[in-house]
C-alpha cells in the first residue's frame, strides 16, 4: 500500500529578496498617464477605442465595468493609469491571479520584482522568497479575521505598512468560545501561523515606499472590488515543468515529451472529477493509488 508522507515544509531553503536578482523595477517601468502616447498599429487603435466605448456606455447605464488582468499589465507599467481610472470613477471592479498579487506586493514594497523562471527552476530557487510568502500570508490571514478576501486584505495591508497580530490567548479564546462562528478557521490558521512561524503579537510593520505602483492598494483607496480568484497553481507548475524538460532534453523531443505528459495528466484529473461526481469512493481510491504507483515507478527509473 502506497503510504504518502506530507511535505516537509521545515527543509525548505528559504531566501531573502536581497538576494535576488529583479529582472523588472519600478522606476524604469511606470507609465506616466500624461505621457505623450505612443503610435498604434490600426487593429489596436480600433481595439482601444472600442474599450473607450463600451466604458462610456457601462457609465451611463450605471453598469460594472470590470477588467481581468495579469501579471503582465502590471510589469509593463500600467498602475499609474488604473490608479487614475479608478479615481475617475471608470473602473468599478477588478481582478486578477496570484503573479498578479504577487508582483504588486513585492513593487510596492521592494521597488522591483521579476525573477528568471529558467534560472530559478535550475538552481531550486524559483519562488522561494520570504518577504513575499510571509507578508502576503499574513496580509490575507489578519484580513480574514474581518471578513475581507485576499484583494481586500492585500490592499489593506499595503495602505496600512502592515498588520496587527492578535494575541494568542485571545485567539484560543475566541476558537473555544464561539466554534462555530463564520471566522473560526481564520483565527485558527492564523494561530498556527504565529506559533509555527515565531511570530509575536502586536504590530508587524512593513513598509511600502512604492505604494503607488501596487494596483491593489490604489483599489483599496478608492473604495473598488478586488478579487483574486482561487487558484492551485497550475499554470505555474506547468510552466516549471516544460521548462524544466527543455533544459533536461534537447530540441523538439523536449516540446512532445513535455506535452504529452501534460495531457496525461489533465486527462487523469478529468478522469478523477468525473469518479469523484460518480459517488464511488472505492473506484477513486483505486485509480489515485494505480496513479501513484505510475509516478512511483517514473522516478525511480529517472
Amino acid at each position: 500500500m502506497h503510504s504518502v508522507q506530507p511535505l516537509d515544509l521545515q527543509r525548505l531553503r528559504i531566501r531573502s529578496l536581497s538576494e535576488r536578482d529583479h529582472m523588472t523595477r519600478v522606476d524604469e517601468i511606470l507609465l506616466a498617464p500624461d505621457a505623450p502616447l505612443r503610435p498604434l498599429s490600426k487593429s489596436v487603435e480600433e481595439r482601444v477605442g472600442q474599450a473607450v466605448e463600451d466604458l462610456r456606455r457601462a457609465r451611463a447605464l450605471g453598469a460594472t465595468a470590470m477588467l481581468i488582468y495579469g501579471a503582465h499589465l502590471l510589469r509593463n507599467g500600467a498602475s499609474l493609469l488604473l490608479r487614475d481610472l479608478m479615481e475617475a470613477g471608470w473602473l468599478t471592479h477588478l481582478a486578477t491571479n496570484g503573479a498578479g498579487t504577487i508582483h504588486d506586493w513585492e513593487y510596492a514594497h521592494w521597488g522591483a520584482s521579476t525573477e528568471s523562471v529558467e534560472r530559478g527552476v535550475a538552481s531550486g530557487t524559483f519562488g522561494i522568497w520570504n518577504e513575499t510568502a510571509l507578508n502576503i500570508h499574513l496580509a490575507v490571514m489578519t484580513g480574514a479575521l474581518d471578513g475581507l478576501g485576499y484583494g481586500g486584505a492585500l490592499g489593506r495591508f499595503i495602505c496600512d505598512d502592515g498588520c496587527t497580530l492578535p494575541e494568542s490567548v485571545a485567539l484560543c479564546r475566541s476558537i473555544s468560545e464561539d466554534p462555530e462562528d463564520a471566522h473560526v478557521g481564520a483565527r485558527a490558521e492564523l494561530l498556527q501561523a504565529m506559533r509555527r512561524c515565531g511570530l509575536q503579537a502586536g504590530r508587524h510593520a512593513v513598509a511600502h515606499p512604492h505604494r503607488r505602483a501596487s494596483i491593489i492598494a490604489a483599489a483599496w483607496e478608492y473604495d473598488v472590488p478586488f478579487s483574486v480568484p482561487p487558484g492551485i497553481g497550475a499554470v505555474i507548475i506547468s510552466t516549471i515543468f516544460l521548462k524544466s524538460i527543455g533544459m533536461a532534453t534537447p530540441g523538439w523531443f523536449s516540446v512532445i515529451l513535455g506535452m504529452l505528459t501534460l495531457l496525461l495528466i489533465q486527462i487523469a484529473a478529468f478522469v478523477l472529477m468525473f469518479l469523484m461526481q460518480s459517488g464511488n469512493k472505492h473506484q477513486v481510491g483505486d485509480y489515485a493509488k494505480d496513479w501513484l504507483k505510475l509516478i512511483d515507478t517514473v522516478d525511480s527509473n529517472h
